[in-house]
C-alpha cells in the first residue's frame, strides 16, 4: 500500500549535500579520485587533551542521562563566558540554550518565529535547512541572491516593500558558506535597521567564524 507525501514534503528541493554524495559515488564507480569539497566533515581527530578528557569521564554515572532541555548552568556559563570574551557581549546563562547541533536549531528557528504565510528571507546560496525549515513551518522562503557584484552580501534595498513587512526571519551566515565572503560591521549595522525598521530577527549563523588559516 502507497502512501503519498504531505504537500510541504513535495515542496522540499533535493538535499544538496545527498546530490553530493550520489554524484561522488557515480564519479568514484568510474575511478575518479574525488577531492570532496561538500558537507564540513573535519578530517583530523580533534585535539588529545580533549579526547583523554572525555574517555577520564566516560565512567561517571551522570553522563549517561539526560542533560537539561538548556543545557547544564556550568556549560551555558561557559558559553556566556566566551561571548563577553571574544565579542564584549554580555549574556546571562537564562539567554543561552542549547541544541544538538546548529542544523537543529536553524531549521526549528521558523517553526518558533512565523506564522504560516509570513517571510523568512534566505541568502541564496546558503545553508539548506534555512529553506527547508522555512518550508516545514508553512512560511514562504524569500531568496536573497548572493553574487560577487555585490561582495556576497545580500542586498536589502532591493527586498519590495510587500515582502519585507511579512518577513519575520532575516538569515545572515559569515563568515559565509560556500563564497567564504566575510561582512563587515557596516553590514551588521545595516541589518540591524532592516529588522527594526520591519519587525523581524535577524538570525546570525556564524558557525565558521572561529576558523583561522
Amino acid at each position: 500500500m502507497a502512501f503519498a507525501p504531505s504537500d510541504r514534503l513535495k515542496k522540499l528541493p533535493p538535499y544538496l549535500f545527498a546530490e553530493f554524495e550520489r554524484k561522488r559515488a557515480v564519479l568514484e564507480k568510474q575511478g575518479k579520485d574525488i577531492v570532496n569539497l561538500g558537507i564540513g566533515d573535519p578530517d583530523q581527530a580533534p585535539p588529545r587533551l580533549l579526547l583523554d578528557t572525555m574517555t577520564k569521564h566516560l565512567n561517571d554515572e551522570y553522563i549517561h542521562q539526560y542533560s537539561s532541555s538548556q543545557g547544564t548552568e556550568e556549560f551555558r556559563g561557559a558559553v556566556a563566558g566566551f561571548m563577553k570574551k571574544r565579542y564584549g557581549i554580555a549574556l546571562e546563562n537564562k539567554e543561552i540554550c542549547m541544541g544538538i547541533g546548529s542544523k537543529e536549531l536553524i531549521a526549528h528557528m521558523p517553526l518558533a518565529l512565523t506564522n504560516p504565510g509570513d517571510v523568512v528571507l534566505c541568502p541564496e546560496p546558503g545553508y539548506p535547512p534555512y529553506r527547508s525549515g522555512t518550508i516545514f513551518a508553512l512560511a514562504e522562503p524569500y531568496v536573497m541572491p548572493l553574487s560577487k557584484k555585490n561582495g556576497f552580501l545580500p542586498d536589502l534595498d532591493a527586498i519590495p516593500a510587500d515582502v519585507a513587512k511579512r518577513a519575520k526571519i532575516l538569515y545572515v551566515n559569515y563568515p559565509n558558506n560556500p563564497t567564504g565572503a566575510t561582512a563587515g560591521l557596516d553590514f551588521y549595522k545595516k541589518c540591524v535597521e532592516f529588522a527594526k525598521k520591519w519587525g523581524c530577527i535577524v538570525v546570525s549563523d556564524e558557525a565558521y567564524a572561529e576558523l583561522y588559516y
